[in-house]
């Protein structure tokens, strides 16, 4: 059975048994490996935002410039 104690610098519980620590030493491995697909991620995210940024801008000088079409005069055809 797993003993549990307190770590006085964090407040964590520390399991103190070899197997959870190696399931811990494992979860540390896999946070390793996921921190910088996530970091990518957050990179992927922010140029995102900014190239949806750009397109509402875009779409928006877009519907300005329909509307002044629409009110200019007509019978030009």
């Amino acid at each position: 059975m797993d003993t549990v104690t307190e770590d006085g610098l964090h407040g964590d519980y520390v399991l103190e048994h070899p197997e959870s620590q190696y399931i811990y030493s494992c979860k540390d491995e896999g946070i390793k490996r996921l921190l910088p697909m996530w970091e990518k991620a957050e990179a992927d995210v922010s140029a995102l935002k900014k190239q949806l940024e750009v397109v509402l801008q875009k779409h928006s000088a877009l519907e300005d410039r329909t509307k002044q079409l629409d009110a200019a005069p007509k019978g030009m055809c």
